[in-house]
């Protein structure tokens, strides 16, 4: 697990701005919402969990491949 992920929208001026999301929040929001778009909202008890975690993971490979 990534655990120091840069900020998605970054601003010049950390002291004025709340940074929001890590760039890792919001890449494994984008793949959950690519997985709801292409499967739809899962109903099975413990499926949401495991998507989550699923796109985490993708989240912290593209940071990862993003780096190198």
């Amino acid at each position: 697990m990534l655990k120091n992920s840069p900020f998605a929208f970054p601003t010049e001026d950390a002291d004025k701005y709340h940074h929001g999301m890590t760039l890792r929040q919001w890449y494994a929001g984008m793949a959950l919402q690519g997985l709801i778009a292409h499967e739809g909202p899962s109903t099975i008890p413990g499926c949401r969990e495991k998507d989550a975690k699923f796109c985490f993971e993708q989240a912290d490979a593209m940071i990862e491949e993003g780096s190198l």
